[in-house]
């Protein structure tokens, strides 16, 4: 992996020598670790800290170094070296140092906060706060933060940097910095290529000024520093030059444009004069820091910026909707490099499992890195005063990556799970029956059948062998195309195997064969890893009241009894995740000889055909995404919102509709008044088990009412809604008894659900990333009318926050790493959808440089199986994925409420 940033002032931590070092760390640990495989933390000491970084500043030719480490075992405090060459003065977490580029976290989190209340949009133009920028009415504020104005970077400037040297106490405003920036053409347009410039940032500044009436260092003080109780960190006055006490001076060898851009590059001369110290490095201590200013002027300390990122990272800066924009604006800064990501004054370095959101600082004098492991509770602050070493490396950052490799089991970037060359297919006869009870499911005679043999966890080759289980349609015509379409199955635990039969009947296979997939761990793979003791706790559920808890407790021993039960038969549970299904997907286009084939993916589907996308981009030709769940989107924390838009959507719709609005006036308000009087008081009444004709109690209260609404539009449509709102409204139960009991597993079907690989994706990918108060408030946000004991109850999956702590999976935050690519893409999406928001659109478009939309009135999840007009929509998109396909039918969607 490489960098292509070079420009230093403010840095970003993760450069070519940073992550060549990951790298090769990664490549270099094979040994097995002493713990336990879940350990995700070696256990750390704080001797063997404190030896690492009196090494490393030996190494870099630092003067002075310190590290602060927070971790579940506890802080660990190291410094080394002194902060005055000459004195012995050693540095802590309390010794105040020009922080350079982290500043960019904190000049984004105030624009952030003054879009929240409305003071600015980042879809403004630039223009409209600072005139004379070039390109302005193009450049928004939200590609000044993510680095995508195009505009030159004022700091690659060599005229800036002989001033620094030569006037280190001179003081620049804004204007002047920008008129270093404006004499250059811009690089390319706005919004295409990412390139780091700290003239976006300079921008910023003013914009701030505008938008929030008063200073930057003002704001940033009653915003962000005062409020958190940061009393070491502010932004000086530009006319100060001076670093409070207690402070390090900052040093670096040769010009201010080593640090800003990197050249001149030390000479083999240089290099061994500095090593054999036979040259002294410049003192930059005393330079005027109004050249970075909003860009990389903020002074700090280690101990504040743990403060800040944990903050910054938690949810305490921003409120619950614009800490989501903030964490789905991460994205890769190129298709090439999907690990190295940046976005709103902010980054994320990724590994195997983990990542840490972060950002770096480099100016002359000072490189600093600032980030936090959310999942594992791990804080890390590393600082120097002298920013380059001898092998042009920033010291800073070499230290991170040695402190990183000292504390993970695993170490840094390790890669996505490859394909596996040795996946081996295998032909079999098709089982029959597909569903036992179900002879309309049964595969055609022409299909043929399958098996892929894959490692259980790829980082372990030669473990545990597991089978996908494949059907494949052939294609109708008699002269197929010769790229076939993949399908993959939403759920996640949701099988293709299922579907077969009627994705044919509708012609699915029209012009090409079809290959449906049953993920690993679901219906025909081996093994299946089924819960059917939690199939039949949801079904009894409905006599009791759901959404209690005496319900959600006793969940619980339900969901340890199933991991128990399958992890005894020695089922890595945490390896049934989207990264290792991703790679099982390509292994199989390559043990089948595809040169190219089209992947559709269907609700989680999607997600899965975005990983595979990203992490295993060869041989495909275009993607389909239907009800599109973004992998940047932690839908654990969002789910409300899919079911809000939905319900808002039938509310209008049924206003719209004179029949509909005459006979039921007040549906929107029937519906929010009846979910709360269900949840005080459920209606039970006594009914018949259509699988045993036994009587069965129903009990109604708020959540089965909503989900009963959902469920509507998702299994077929919502005509029946707004009846069924103002029956129950009144008191008659009949329609949400009969669509509570239609939502039965049927006996049939219990233990046929991948639930294994459900609860490992919702839970590593998601649930374990955030926490239920977090979830809760977006709910509220979406839904303030819902009670908080419906919204505890995530729509679609039930109570994630009870489930993952004891299916005890771990996390995987790099599963949450956008899609970026140029392959064309189809998304389908339902208006009335109520378990993908088609707001999630958004999240995943701005990376999809070569997609469509196509959006379904009056139509819920699934679309392919729902409208007659998708159908002939995907064909055409797949005949020729580069034309813009006819969507005219789907506007022409209807429906009619039932009013009798």
């Amino acid at each position: 992996m490489t960098m292509t940033s070079h420009s230093r002032t403010g840095r970003r931590a993760a450069t070519v020598a940073a992550v060549a070092a990951l790298a090769l760390i990664a490549a270099a640990c094979t040994g097995e670790p002493e713990q336990a495989p879940s350990s995700v933390l070696k256990p750390i000491d704080q001797d063997s800290l404190q030896t690492l970084l009196d090494g490393k500043i030996r190494e870099l030719r630092v003067p002075g170094a310190v590290v602060l480490l927070r971790t579940p075992q506890g802080e660990f405090r190291v410094g080394a070296g002194t902060t005055e060459l000459g004195v012995q003065s050693p540095p802590d977490p309390g010794t105040h140092f020009r922080i350079a580029s982290n500043t960019k976290t904190m000049t984004s989190a105030v624009i952030l906060q003054l879009a929240q209340e409305g003071k600015l949009a980042l879809d403004d133009p630039v223009s409209r706060y600072v005139t004379g920028v070039p390109n302005g009415d193009a450049i928004t504020l939200a590609q000044l933060l993510e680095m995508r104005s195009g505009l030159y970077n004022y700091t690659n400037s060599p005229e800036l940097a002989k001033t620094l040297d030569t006037d280190p106490t001179k003081v620049w405003t804004p204007r002047e910095l920008l008129d270093i920036a404006f004499a250059h053409p811009p690089n390319r347009p706005p919004g295409t290529d990412y390139e780091y410039s700290n003239t976006n940032y300079a921008l910023l500044g003013l914009v701030v000024e505008q938008a929030g009436g008063q200073p930057l260092a003002t704001a940033m003080h009653d915003r962000l520093f005062a409020p958190l109780g940061m009393a070491n960190t502010f932004l000086p006055e530009a006319t100060s030059n001076a670093i409070p006490a207690p402070s390090s001076h900052g040093y670096l060898y040769g010009s201010s444009s080593v640090a800003l851009y990197g050249e001149p590059e030390y000479t083999p001369e240089m290099t061994a004069a500095i090593e054999a110290r036979t040259v002294a490095p410049t003192d930059y201590t005393g330079v005027n820091h109004s050249f970075a200013a909003a860009a990389g002027g903020v002074v700090s300390t280690a101990d504040d910026l743990a403060t800040w990122m944990r903050a910054l990272t938690g949810g305490k800066v921003l409120d619950a909707e614009y800490q989501r924009i903030w964490a789905v604006s991460i994205r890769p800064e190129s298709p090439d490099t999907p690990r190295q990501e940046y976005g709103y004054g902010i980054s994320r370095l990724s590994w195997g499992p983990h990542a840490i959101t972060f950002h770096g600082g480099e100016t002359a004098g000072y490189n600093s890195f600032m980030g936090v492991d959310t999942a594992n509770d791990v804080t890390l602050v590393v600082w120097t005063n002298q920013p380059v070493s001898p092998e042009d490396a920033p010291t800073a950052n070499a230290i991170m990556v040695s402190v990183l490799d000292q504390i993970y089991v695993e170490s840094p970037l390790a890669a996505a799970p490859a394909a596996t060359p040795a996946a081996a297919f295998e032909s079999a006869p098709c089982p029959s029956p597909n569903v036992a009870g179900f002879p309309t499911l049964d595969f055609p005679a022409d299909v043929q059948c399958g098996y892929l043999t894959v490692p259980e966890n790829r980082s372990k080759p030669d473990g545990k062998k597991i089978k996908v289980f494949t059907a494949r349609v052939p294609a109708a015509s008699p002269t197929p195309q010769p790229d076939p379409i993949v399908w993959l199955a939403g759920g996640p635990g949701g099988a293709g195997s299922f579907q077969v039969t009627t994705l044919t009947q509708q012609g699915l296979n029209a012009d090409r064969d079809v290959i449906f997939v049953d993920q690993r761990g679901t219906h025909h793979s081996d093994p299946l890893l089924s819960c059917p003791e939690y199939d039949e706790f949801v079904n009894d559920a409905i006599s009791v009241p759901f959404s209690a808890e005496s319900t959600t407790a006793a969940e619980a021993p339900v969901i340890k009894a199933c991991r128990d039960r399958l992890a005894a038969a020695g089922n890595d549970l945490a390896a049934y995740n989207s990264a290792e299904n991703a790679a099982d997907i390509a292994d199989l286009r390559v043990a089948l000889g595809i040169a190219e084939w089209n992947v559709y993916g269907v609700s989680y589907g999607s997600k899965l055909a975005l990983t595979v996308l990203r992490d295993h981009p060869e041989g495909i030709r275009s993607v389909v995404l239907d009800s599109v769940s973004p992998p940047a989107n932690n839908i654990s924390e969002t789910w409300w919102q899919a079911p809000a838009s939905s319900f808002r959507g039938i509310f209008a719709a049924c206003a719209a509709q004179p029949s509909c609005a005459a006979a039921y006036p007040n549906l929107e308000a029937d519906f929010f008044a009846t979910v709360t009087r269900l949840t005080a008081t459920p209606v039970v009444v006594q009914a018949t088990d259509p699988a045993t004709g036994a009587p069965l109690t129903v009990n109604i209260d708020g959540f089965p009412f909503a989900y009963a609404v959902i469920m509507a539009s998702e299994r077929g449509d919502a005509s029946r809604v707004p009846k069924m709102i103002a029956d129950m409204a009144r008191g008659d139960t009949a329609e949400t008894v009969a669509a509570m009991l239609a939502l039965q597993t049927p006996p049939e079907i219990v233990g046929l659900g991948g639930h294994a690989l459900a609860f490992s994706v919702f839970c590593r990918e998601h649930t374990n990333l955030t926490t239920e108060d977090a979830a809760l408030a977006t709910a509220r946000s979406a839904l303030p009318q819902f009670p908080d004991q419906v919204l505890k109850v995530q729509p679609k999956q039930g109570r994630m926050f009870t489930e993952c702590p004891v299916w005890d999976v771990g996390s995987d935050p790099g599963m949450t790493a956008p899609t970026v690519s140029d392959v064309p893409v189809l998304i389908l999406e339902g208006a009335l959808d109520a378990a993908t928001a088609p707001g999630w659109v958004d999240i995943v478009r701005p990376g999809l440089t070569r997609s469509q939309y196509v959006e379904f009135p009056l139509t819920g999840h699934s679309v392919l199986d729902k409208h007659p007009c998708a159908m002939t929509i995907m064909n055409a998109f797949l005949t020729d994925p580069t034309r813009p396909v006819d969507a005219a039918c789907a506007g022409r969607t209807t429906l009619t409420f039932v009013t009798e």
